[in-house]
């Protein structure tokens, strides 16, 4: 169960703007998560006079990541190294590396640089980016072969997003290749910026109902659907998840005026 989508989100790429101010960003490596351990950083930020403009964490396993975002302005050059040497006392702390602004005002995370997820590793595109890229590849091969090729890409590129869906499927103790779909690949769908989708489960079929589908929305208007990446992607998927071919159609887009994309697979 999930909300829409909501008008405030935490960025994917990290940029602080606080125009004027010294910025210092810290990744913290946690070797033991407990309870407490948070407070523990910001209670530290809180007897050094220090503001936390920003921060984020992960943990799996017991094992983990801290990042960080601190004003410096007015402290003296020496208050990174404070800083480092009083988390390097927290328990179940580890590595620490940091990164000062080289401009006041502004810092540009580069210490999560590459970019992951999970055990893959990704990098953004932005919508009109994809719009300008797919224009270009119509305009150069014709509507008919542009839909051909990006399908198989889709295709190619769905078999291994769902590699990683049932990795992390086996991570959380979901084995059923059902609870795969149900649980993983609708969620990783909005996690990765493709568009918010909802799945209805029947006999020997599937309804994936897609909103604010990005491919649609970067697309030109057309009397069809014709998300081609989209069923390309939904069709690896499902055959490696399932383990069989699946058929897949789509059945409403919004680059055809529909309120959403809606694809019915069967298998």
């Amino acid at each position: 169960m999930r909300e829409g989508s909501a008008g405030f989100r935490v960025p994917l790429t990290r940029v602080t703007i606080s125009p004027g101010d010294r910025l210092a960003a810290f990744l913290i490596e946690v070797t033991r998560d407990r309870m407490g351990i948070i407070r523990d950083i910001t209670d530290v930020l809180r007897d050094l006079g220090l503001n936390l403009h920003n921060i984020s964490a992960y943990a799996e396993g017991g094992r983990g990541a801290i990042y960080l975002v601190v004003n410096v302005s007015g402290k003296p050059e020496s208050i990174v190294s404070d800083i480092r040497n009083k988390f390097s006392s927290i328990d179940g702390i580890g590595r620490i590396l940091y990164q000062v602004s080289e401009k006041d005002g502004l810092l540009i995370d580069t210490l999560n640089f590459p970019l992951m997820r999970y055990d893959d590793r990704i990098f953004t595109l932005t919508k009109e980016a994809w719009k300008t890229l797919t224009s270009d590849l119509t305009a150069i091969l014709g509507s008919e072969a542009y839909h051909a090729i990006i399908y198989r890409i889709g295709y190619e590129m769905g078999k291994g997003f769902a590699e990683n869906y049932v990795d992390i499927a086996r991570r959380a103790g979901i084995e059923e290749p059902m609870d795969v779909i149900r649980y993983v690949m609708s969620g990783m769908l909005a996690a990765s910026g493709w568009g918010r989708s909802s799945l209805e489960i029947g006999e020997n079929s599937l309804r994936i109902k897609i909103e604010e589908n990005l491919e649609a929305e970067a697309s030109p208007k057309s009397n069809e659907p014709s998300c081609y990446f989209t069923k390309g992607v939904i069709t690896g998927a499902l055959t490696r998840i399932l383990r069989s071919p699946v058929e897949v159609r789509e059945t409403r887009c919004k680059a055809a005026g529909d309120e959403y994309c809606e694809f019915i697979v069967r298998y």
